[in-house]
C-alpha cells in the first residue's frame, strides 16, 4: 500500500478514539501574569499613583479571586472621603487609603510607607486606615481577607504620621487573617497596627511590632486566634478595649515598653485562654477590669455615646497560664505586674451600681522577677496557682503595699474577692509579702514568704497580713503558710480581725510616693 494511501476504517476508528480521549484530558493551564498594583499604575514612591493602583488591584482581586502580589515599597495616602463615624461620634470620621473587599489576599514582599493625608485631620478622634473598611454595623458584611508577608513602616520620611493612623482597620469583617507581617517605625515612635471591631474569626500568625504606639485596638470580636506575636519598644500592645469572646492567645513576647508599656488589656468578655507569655522591662502584663461602657453588643455600644451601663460585660472565664516576667510593672502610676479589677483609689468607683464584676479568673504558673505587684481587688471565683515572685517593688501602703494584694472593695463599691490561692512563693519583697483583705470565702494554702520589708517606709510590713473585709466578719482562710526574713519588729504572720484605722491622706501624688519609697530597679535586671 502506498505511503500516502488513505487510512483503513480500523485505523480511522483508532485515530478517532485517541482524539476523543485526548479531548477529555485537561488542557495545560494558561499562564496568567501576576496581579500586581503596577498593572494599575502603581510606581512606588508616588502616593497618588500607588494608592490608586492598590485600590484597583484589590477590586480586581475581589472580582477574580486571584491574589494581589506586591513587591517593592509603596507610598499610601489616606483620602478625603469619609466612610462612617467611628464609635458613632460625629467628630470621628473614618478615612481609608486602600479599601478592602471580600475574598482578597495580599501577599509578597511589599512595604507600605505613610504619606501625609490628602486632607489634614480636622478632629483628633479621626481614624485613618492604610488598608481598611468602612464602618459596617452588620457582622460579616465583608469576609475572607488575608494579608501575608507585608510590612508597614510609619517612618517620618514624608512627614510625621497622623497619631491615629492604623496599618489595618476592619469593622464588620469575618475571617480577617494576618500572617508573617512586620509593623514598625524606623524613626520616632509612631503608628498603630490594627483596629478591629464587630469581627468574627480573626487570625494573626507571626506578627512583629517594633517602636510603635499600639499593636491592636479591638472590641466586640468573637473567635480570635493570635499566635507568635512580638513587641519591642511599644506603648500599648494588645488593647482589647471592649468585650471579646472565645479568644486564644499563645506565644506572646513583650520587650522594652515605654510610657504605659501595657502588654494585654482585657476589657470584658468571656472564654479566654492565654498561654506562653514573656515580658521584660514592661509595664503591666495583664489588666482585667470593668469597662463601664462595655455594652452587651456592638450595636448598643455604637449608639451609647460611650455612656456607662450597669449591664456592662465583665471579664469572665479567663485563664492566663505560663507567664515569665522580668521587671514587668517597673514604672508608671500604678506599678502593677497584673491587676484584676479596677485600680483602687478614693476617686475611682470600680463598677456601675448593680453591675457584675470579674469572675472565674485563673492565673497559673507565673514567674515574676523584679517589677510590680500582683493585685486582685474584685473577682469572684479567683484561682491563683503556682506563683513565684522575687524582688517585687510595691507601694509603701498599709493596704496595697505587698507583692501579692488580695483586697476587696468597700461595701459601697460592691464586689468581692473569693476563691483559692495556692502554691505561692515570694522572696525579697520591698514591703509586705502578702496582704489579704477579704472574707472566709477566700482561701490561701501553701504560701511561703522568704524576705520582706527590704525598703524603708512609714508602714510596718508583714510577711503575710490578713484583715477582714470592710463590713467585718471572718478573716480569709490560711493554711500551710510560713514567712521569715523581715526587718526587726515586723510580724511574720499578722492576722487580726480588727480593721486598721484609715490612713491620713498625704499631700504627695502617687507617683511621688512611689519615687520616695521604692528602691531603684535596674533596667534589664531584677532586684537581688
Amino acid at each position: 500500500m502506498s505511503e500516502h494511501a488513505p487510512p483503513s476504517r480500523r485505523r480511522f476508528m483508532a485515530l478517532g478514539s485517541s482524539a476523543l480521549a485526548a479531548s477529555l484530558l485537561p488542557s495545560p493551564a494558561l499562564t496568567q501574569a501576576e496581579l500586581t498594583p503596577q498593572r494599575f499604575g502603581a510606581r512606588g514612591g508616588d502616593a497618588a499613583a500607588d494608592t490608586l493602583g492598590w485600590n484597583r488591584a484589590i477590586e480586581e482581586a475581589s472580582r477574580t479571586g486571584r491574589p494581589v502580589v506586591g513587591r517593592g515599597t509603596y507610598l499610601l495616602r489616606v483620602g478625603a472621603e469619609t466612610h462612617g463615624q467611628w464609635g458613632g461620634k460625629p467628630d470621628a470620621p473614618i478615612r481609608v487609603a486602600v479599601q478592602l473587599r471580600s475574598n482578597v489576599t495580599v501577599q509578597g514582599a511589599a512595604e507600605f510607607v505613610v504619606a501625609p493625608p490628602e486632607r489634614p485631620a480636622a478632629h483628633r478622634l479621626e481614624r485613618h486606615f492604610l488598608f481598611g473598611t468602612a464602618l459596617n454595623e452588620r457582622p460579616g458584611t465583608l469576609r475572607n481577607i488575608t494579608l501575608d508577608g507585608v510590612t508597614f513602616d510609619f517612618r517620618e520620611e514624608f512627614g510625621r504620621p497622623y497619631p491615629f493612623t492604623y496599618a489595618c482597620g476592619v469593622i464588620g469583617v469575618d475571617r480577617f487573617t494576618r500572617r508573617d507581617m512586620r509593623i514598625r517605625s524606623t524613626g520616632a515612635q509612631a503608628g498603630r497596627g490594627l483596629l478591629s471591631e464587630n469581627a468574627r474569626e480573626r487570625t494573626d500568625r507571626g506578627i512583629t511590632h517594633t517602636n510603635i504606639v499600639q499593636g491592636s485596638y479591638t472590641r466586640y470580636e468573637q473567635g480570635v486566634s493570635m499566635r507568635g506575636i512580638r513587641f519591642e519598644r511599644f506603648n500599648e500592645a494588645l488593647d482589647f478595649d471592649g468585650p471579646c469572646w472565645d479568644v486564644v492567645l499563645d506565644d506572646l513576647q513583650f520587650r522594652e515598653g515605654f510610657r504605659e508599656a501595657q502588654c494585654i488589656d482585657f476589657g470584658g468578655g468571656a472564654r479566654w485562654q492565654v498561654t506562653n507569655v514573656t515580658a521584660e522591662n514592661t509595664g503591666p502584663i495583664a489588666y482585667l477590669y470593668i469597662k463601664g461602657n462595655g455594652w452587651p453588643s456592638y450595636d448598643s455600644w455604637l449608639r451609647s455615646g460611650e455612656r456607662f451601663t450597669p449591664d456592662h460585660v465583665p471579664p469572665s472565664d479567663i485563664t492566663i497560664r505560663g507567664v515569665r516576667g522580668r521587671n514587668a510593672g517597673w514604672d508608671g502610676l500604678k506599678g502593677e505586674a497584673v491587676r484584676v479589677g479596677t485600680y483602687r483609689n478614693r476617686a475611682w468607683v470600680r463598677r456601675q451600681p448593680g453591675g457584675a464584676g470579674p469572675r472565674n479568673i485563673t492565673l497559673e504558673d507565673w514567674e515574676l522577677q523584679g517589677g510590680g505587684s500582683v493585685i486582685v481587688n474584685d473577682c469572684e471565683g479567683l484561682t491563683i496557682r503556682r506563683l513565684r515572685m522575687s524582688g517585687t517593688q510595691s507601694l509603701n501602703d498599709g493596704e496595697a503595699g505587698a507583692a501579692l494584694v488580695l483586697r476587696e472593695a468597700p461595701p459601697e463599691a460592691g464586689g468581692a474577692v473569693t476563691g483559692q490561692v495556692s502554691d505561692v512563693e515570694i522572696r525579697n519583697a520591698s514591703h509586705s509579702g502578702v496582704i489579704a483583705i477579704a472574707g472566709s470565702q477566700l482561701s490561701l494554702t501553701g504560701i511561703t514568704v522568704r524576705g520582706f520589708g527590704r525598703a524603708e517606709g512609714r508602714h510596718v510590713p508583714a510577711g503575710i497580713r490578713l484583715r477582714p473585709r470592710a463590713s467585718g466578719g471572718a478573716l480569709p482562710r490560711l493554711a500551710q503558710a510560713s514567712a521569715s526574713g523581715g526587718p526587726p519588729g515586723a510580724p511574720e504572720i499578722d492576722a487580726d480581725r480588727r480593721r486598721d484605722p484609715p490612713e491620713e491622706p498625704e499631700a504627695r501624688t502617687p507617683r511621688e510616693r512611689r519615687r520616695d519609697t521604692h528602691r531603684p530597679v535596674e533596667r534589664g535586671g531584677a532586684v537581688p
